[in-house]
């Protein structure tokens, strides 16, 4: 995917909403919501899938507003309060690292960012046993 595009922020927050959903819909929607997200996101490489993108984050007004977080920030909003908390006592405040984004290796579609240092990056829904790898655009 091309840097900069407006496809690719909209693909890059679609692939990253996924993996918050539970945090988002009623267990009774999420697996078809996701399905939805899936079938969208593996037409993206080959055609323009924008609006159709736009109109399915925008159906589900929790996950639009995610989005929209998202889109601002360039993190999900839960991880604001991390990367604006300090690591030292007040007076002396030091900002913690940002949260590292972690994509499937083999499609790039699911990607979760890590809340914290310890936790597990884990494996990709979509391609069962493959484990999350750091995203190349988070590597120094």
């Amino acid at each position: 995917m091309p840097d900069g595009t407006t496809d690719e922020v909209m693909v890059r927050a679609a692939s990253t909403v996924r993996a918050y959903l539970e945090d988002l819909l009623p267990e009774s929607e999420r697996a078809a919501y996701d399905e939805q997200l899936l079938a969208v996101l593996r037409r993206a490489g080959e055609e323009d899938v924008e609006d159709e993108l736009d109109r399915l984050l925008e159906s589900q007004p929790r996950v639009n507003d995610w989005v929209a977080g998202f889109l601002e920030f360039g993190l999900p909003a839960d991880s604001l309060r991390y990367v604006e908390r300090g690591a030292r006592p007040p007076g002396e405040p030091a900002p913690l690292a940002l949260p590292e984004l972690y994509v499937c290796p083999v499609d790039g579609i699911y990607a979760k960012f890590l809340r914290l240092a310890y936790e597990s990056p884990g494996t990709c829904p979509d391609h069962p046993g493959t484990v999350l790898v750091l995203a190349p655009e988070t590597r120094a």
